[in-house]
């Protein structure tokens, strides 16, 4: 799943000026899962939680959920990061609030190392003290990297044929379901279920046109047939 969207990761990191080595955080966070689900109700490939997320601009409701959309959540997610390491002026301070929640790791500071200028030596002291998933959070990301980096060294096999996620996008009127939008493409409803994560129910919301994504090549197909309906 990582090569279906790490492409736009890494060129949305490098766009803003971020760490490269942040493409793992949603293989720690989803196994780049658009549709990954949490315990605590986390959703998408980072794990947006529902209050973030539409603090970010991402739609939540009942038909769309934009923190399955794998474009405007690697946005947002970016954005947040970034905000977080500008707060905690280190990287791994950053990471933990984004696991723990801001407030968490500035309460800990606060009552920990109030004087004590921010770094990354100070998560590491200060690690005892976070929740046991944010103590392995790190760890974990580093581990991810070095495995993915160099797969069959740590016995996994790289797959040779994998899916791909290129598409082309149409504009379809409001509520249209996706059995319709597949007939009209020439494909399946699986397919277009797997590139529009984001509609949970089937169906585009109400009131408002939707752009979906169609695989590639089926645009002018689809547009044909769907004026016939």
């Amino acid at each position: 799943r990582m090569s279906w969207f790490g492409e736009a990761v890494d060129a949305t990191l490098e766009r803003k000026g971020l760490p490269p080595s942040l493409r793992y955080l949603p293989l720690i966070e989803s196994g780049y899962r658009p549709g990954a689900v949490s315990r605590a109700r986390a959703v998408g490939l980072w794990q947006f939680m529902e209050p973030t997320a539409r603090g970010f601009g991402m739609g939540v409701t009942p038909l769309l959920d934009e923190r399955r959309n794998p474009f405007k959540s690697t946005e947002a997610a970016t954005d947040f990061l970034q905000q977080l390491r500008g707060q905690f002026g280190s990287w791994f301070l950053a990471l933990a609030a984004y696991n723990s929640g801001p407030y968490r790791v500035q309460r800990l500071l606060e009552t920990h190392a109030p004087l004590v200028p921010p770094s990354d030596s100070l998560f590491w002291a200060l690690r005892r003290h976070l929740p046991r998933e944010t103590q392995d959070y790190i760890p974990k990301l580093f581990a991810a990297a070095l495995v993915a980096e160099d797969p069959e060294a740590h016995g996994f096999e790289v797959p040779s044929d994998t899916l791909s996620f290129t598409f082309d996008e149409v504009v379809v009127p409001d509520a249209t379901t996706l059995d319709v939008v597949a007939d009209a493409a020439g494909v399946t409803l699986a397919d277009i279920q797997r590139l529009n994560p984001e509609i949970v129910r089937g169906m585009t919301p109400p009131g408002r046109e939707t752009i979906l994504r169609v695989p590639a090549g089926q645009g002018w197909y689809f547009r044909e047939r769907y004026a016939l309906i």
